[in-house]
């Protein structure tokens, strides 16, 4: 595509010891593949950058602005627009001190206006409190690691319905979320005690084509071994969702 509008999901951090040292920084990358001489140029909210593309290879850019999107149930000024004169294959790449994860956008273009979220259920990750050093004793702490759901609009006045299959936290209106040009809205699953919540199969239509990221703030899909916390185990789960239109009965695989 020529025309992309981005956003990268937060993660949601552990505590880290002082033993382990000081947590790796966070960078957000975009990985362009041009088969031409290109230019792409990434524009934001108070800012914007001009990058050259060599033909036939990738060309890596670490992400300015605007960060990452962790403030729930509100309309941000939020997403990175891309546009480029040929069309190029775009990835999205993220590094964290919690861990990593890439995905694959889809653009403008390629945009349609029904779309189902797939998620894992929510999880939970601890904060580790040494009580006692010497005998090896400790406290967890948990905190709630949930599902997402992540809208990206590229037009003025667009109207969102959401149709939860879970329920959502804090106060939010999804019958009519009102997004303009370059605004991001964040959904998250709510934090139980006593069960962990999917939000997949929830259903997302809107007046106007969007896009639509789900999956999962940490998460360890199959527990196989036992560690103090697993939180090393716990990674984001990531994936930009295809609108219905897309949906076909013969795919080509386009790995990250």
């Amino acid at each position: 595509g020529t025309q992309w509008y981005l956003a990268f999901p937060d993660t949601v951090a552990n505590s880290i010891t002082p033993s382990t040292g000081d947590p790796a920084p966070t960078h957000l990358y975009l990985h362009i593949w041009s088969a031409t001489a290109n230019e792409a140029r990434l524009i934001w909210t108070g800012g914007s950058r001009t990058v050259v593309l060599a033909a036939e290879r990738f060309t890596v850019v670490e992400v300015p602005e605007p960060g990452m999107v962790s403030r729930p149930n509100e309309a941000l000024k939020q997403a990175l627009r891309v546009e480029t004169d040929d069309p190029v294959i775009l990835y999205c790449y993220m590094t964290t001190p919690y861990g990593g994860e890439a995905w694959t956008p889809i653009p403008v273009e390629r945009w349609g206006t029904e779309h189902v979220a797939v998620t894992e259920r929510s999880d939970y990750i601890y904060d580790i409190e040494v009580v006692a050093p010497d005998k090896g004793g400790y406290v967890k702490h948990a905190r709630c690691a949930p599902a997402f759901i992540l809208l990206i609009s590229a037009y003025e006045d667009t109207e969102v319905t959401v149709e939860p299959t879970g329920g959502l936290s804090g106060d939010v209106n999804v019958e009519k979320i009102e997004l303009d040009m370059g605004e991001v809205f964040l959904l998250e699953s709510e934090c139980d005690a006593t069960e962990k919540i999917s939000l997949s199969g929830t259903h997302i239509r809107s007046t106007r084509p969007i896009g639509v990221i789900s999956g999962n703030t940490r998460s360890m899909a199959m527990n196989r071994e036992a560690s103090l916390a697993d939180n090393s185990f716990k990674n984001m789960l990531v994936e930009w969702v295809a609108p219905k239109e897309q949906y076909g009965t013969k795919l080509v695989s386009l790995p990250t």
